[in-house]
């Protein structure tokens, strides 16, 4: 008895220690938290699609599979949905089709209009996300507003929630309001999206998802969102039934015709001259030979960029402004050229090529990209430690051609983790560059992950860079990125480090800054008001991020500490702010000298309202100490970025964006005016550019854009120095101003096929007259159709 009762209380004590070690390992090595298992549907086929039309009276939708949007995912956290949505699903063998009603209440609160393409977030909008692979982690995103306007993206979920809507897809859609809310109807074609090349066995994971923008955007979805799981993807449903379906021939052949007329002339006053007119012919091929492999082609291509871009100020900064990528050839299949940490692809640097060829596709856990194409023209980024420039190389006055290759290879792994290898080679007459990186990705649990990187380059460097630039004739270096995060609801922590070499270049990416290391730390707390929903606030928080950084050569280059808080509230509010203090070196050359350490301590803030369905704002503001780039010196900044966005009806839509940038220098300066010193001091500069947008959108397939642009800088050009310290005619001039206008018409049946017709025109104002001179205007026409087999 006694020796029985030893054995229980023995047995009892090493389940009591085994369950405190168990405690202790979770503790110490945070163990996986435990996620609810995604529901699964088995998905309905039919052998008749529907008439994309927003009614859904064909009978197919009867026995099309049911699916209910029962969760309220933002701002509850996978909480009953108190409106209700209901969802149908079923495939025909060549299409996915998928039906949506959307109940409300109060119908006449609506937000719809009819948009161009990718314009539909501030509208009530909803749709099917896919995870076709099956692999949490990257989907395809199709959305609709109740005007039928569509949204398509590409997602990645490797690491933390990415979108992409410069992917486009051929897909069709419908929609409209009812007295007891709207109604969509949406059809994919299978030869849009990329699968596993398996007919035997297909489960995709997917969810449906309603955005409804009133005084608090509130999201829902046919799964249950988990704010202590960093992927998203993970948590979707399950959909089976797509065993034999088939991409199909998907072969498109997209043939474009350009005609470009441009004048210009020296002065107002001179007549139009320099008339040079361009026509050109172009073909785009896009071939799936499996399911998942794509290879593209293109002869001649028409990259002309067709819309006027707005960009930030151009004043007081050493480093580049990034060009985000927008033509079709280079986006298809452009996530399988991704690495997890550094910028090593930028194919917006490949600027007018001749011909490329690119070939994509993932085969299980393999995926894979290879892209080859001719560049008429050779552009690079140049980095240094303190800042980076754009440049082109040429040849007896015209443009050096290249031959750019890239090659990729990711293997997927179990619980998201991942290894790659890129190379990119870079090459033209006296000229190369060659980068070799591996790279990863590694989950400790659905909350902790480390990604990394190790890239290598090579280069070598034309006589005219090396004389220009001040650099040696090969360049060979090393980069390094690690970086650590952790994840949960309440708060979040992170850190990372950079070790860039003073020579390396990835002359077919974007690296902006070389020659330094870097050590950063950062975290963050969210609080969630979930429990007093009618109070303004729902979400609050703080966070901080601090960094410092050396050269190579063991100098340091600055320190920065970042700490702000955070909230959201009603009338879709959010904002941010808080104060940033910087270290920085600089010695105003563009070489890798030592420099002076400057410290500045700025006010920051970001805000976003949207007081009236029809009228969203937005700021961003910085208030402080700023470094005066140009003159190595402090001085006083006051930065406005605004962005006001009107609906003013369903058809026309307004967007004012304004850049204003004012610095006032501390330091006097005894300058020279003929032979009078005096002293100066005050206002360096101030400077703003506006873009106004006016689109009037006839229906979904006709619009008609107006954008006017118009930069004013104004400088005191005794204080600086490089005027006041040269004997030449002043560097900075006291004014500078420009502007730009663009009238477009587009017909668009859908993103590949369209006509574009429109006028532009700009001008400049002289430097010994206060008016604007108009002198250059362009006339074009762009005609594309894409060809579906």
């Amino acid at each position: 008895m006694n020796y029985l009762l030893s054995i229980t209380r023995s047995e009892l004590l090493r389940k009591r220690l085994t369950n405190l070690l168990q405690t202790m390992i979770a503790f110490l090595f945070i163990v996986p938290t435990t996620v609810m298992a995604a529901t699964s549907y088995q998905l309905s086929k039919q052998s008749t699609a529907p008439t994309i039309d927003g009614k859904l009276d064909e009978p197919m939708w009867k026995l099309a599979t049911k699916v209910e949007l029962a969760y309220e995912n933002q701002p509850g956290n996978g909480v009953a949905a108190k409106v209700k949505t209901t969802g149908y699903i079923y495939q025909d063998g060549e299409s996915l089709h998928i039906a949506m009603i959307a109940y409300d209440k109060h119908p006449e609160k609506i937000r719809g209009a009819l948009r161009d393409h990718d314009k539909i977030w501030r509208d009530d909008n909803m749709g099917i996300i896919l995870d076709t692979f099956n692999d949490e982690r990257s989907g395809y995103l199709f959305f609709v507003n109740p005007k039928g306007a569509q949204s398509d993206e590409r997602i990645n979920d490797d690491n933390g929630w990415r979108e992409d809507d410069a992917w486009d897809a051929i897909w069709y859609s419908a929609a409209r309001v009812t007295d007891d809310g709207w109604v969509a109807e949406i059809s994919i074609p299978f030869k849009a999206l990329r699968f596993k090349d398996n007919q035997d066995t297909q489960q995709w994971g997917f969810t449906l998802w309603r955005n409804q923008p009133r005084e608090v955007r509130r999201q829902f979805g046919s799964y249950q969102s988990n704010r202590d799981s960093t992927c998203s993807l993970c948590l979707y449903n399950k959909l089976n039934g797509f065993e034999g379906i088939k991409a199909g021939k998907n072969i498109q052949v997209t043939p474009t015709a350009t005609i470009k007329r441009s004048d210009s002339k020296p002065t107002s006053n001179d007549p139009w001259s320099n008339v040079k007119t361009e026509q050109e012919l172009g073909l785009d091929l896009r071939w799936g030979i499996t399911q998942n492999s794509v290879l593209n082609a293109t002869l001649n291509p028409d990259f002309s960029q067709v819309e006027a871009d707005s960009t930030d100020l151009d004043i007081n900064t050493s480093f580049a402004l990034y060009t985000r990528e927008k033509r079709p050839f280079f986006l298809d299949g452009a996530d399988n050229f991704k690495t997890s940490r550094l910028n090593l692809v930028h194919t917006r640097n490949i600027n007018q090529p001749d011909y490329g060829v690119k070939l994509t596709g993932q085969l299980g856990q393999h995926t894979y990209g290879i892209l080859n194409a001719k560049d008429q023209q050779t552009n690079f980024l140049l980095p240094s430690a303190q800042g980076s420039r754009n440049i082109t190389l040429t040849e007896n006055n015209g443009a050096l051609s290249s031959q750019n290759a890239l090659i990729r290879y990711k293997n997927d792994m179990g619980n998201r983790n991942n290894i790659g290898l890129l190379v990119s080679r870079r090459q033209a007459d006296g000229y190369s560059n060659t980068v070799v990186s591996g790279d990863g990705n590694h989950w400790f649990d659905k909350q902790s992950s480390l990604q990394y990187q190790v890239a290598f380059s090579d280069s070598n460097n034309s006589a005219i860079v090396r004389k220009g630039f001040d650099v040696e004739t090969q360049q060979k270096d090393h980069a390094i990125d690690v970086y650590y995060s952790h994840s949960q609801k309440d708060y979040n922590y992170y850190a990372g480090y950079q070790d860039i070499g003073t020579d390396f270049r990835a002359d077919l990416g974007f690296i902006g800054q070389v020659d330094y290391k870097q050590l950063q730390l950062g975290g963050g707390r969210t609080y969630y008001n979930d429990d007093n929903k009618e109070d303004f606030v729902n979400r609050y928080g703080f966070f901080s991020n601090t960094q410092y950084s050396q050269n190579q050569a063991g100098e340091k280059l600055g320190h920065n500490i970042d700490i702000r808080g955070f909230a959201n509230g009603k009338m879709q509010s959010f904002a941010n702010f808080g104060f940033m203090n910087n270290e920085t070196r600089h010695d105003n050359q563009f070489n890798r000298d030592g420099g002076e350490l400057y410290n500045n301590t700025q006010f920051v803030s970001y805000s976003s309202i949207t007081p009236l369905s029809s009228l969203k704002l937005q700021f961003f503001t910085r208030i402080g100490k700023q470094l005066d780039y140009a003159n190595a010196q402090l001085g006083t900044q006051f930065y406005l970025h605004s962005t006001i966005n009107y609906q003013y009806n369903e058809h026309l839509a307004v967007t004012f964006n304004n850049y204003f940038n004012q610095l006032d220098v501390d330091e006097t300066h005894v300058v020279i005016e003929g032979k009078n010193k005096k002293i100066a001091s005050g206002q360096l500069y101030r400077a703003s550019k506006s873009n106004l947008n006016l689109a009037y959108q006839f229906d979904q397939k006709n619009q008609l854009k107006l954008i006017v642009q118009y930069s004013d800088i104004k400088r005191n050009p005794l204080l600086y120095k490089a005027n006041y310290d040269s004997n030449t005619e002043n560097d900075y001039l006291a004014k500078t101003r420009n502007f730009s206008t663009q009238l477009l018409y587009t017909y668009k049946v859908n993103p590949q096929s369209l006509i574009y017709v429109g006028y532009s025109d700009g001008g400049y104002q002289p430097a010994d007259d206060n008016s604007l001179h108009r002198d250059r205007r362009t006339f074009f026409a762009k005609f594309s159709y894409a060809w579906q087999g």
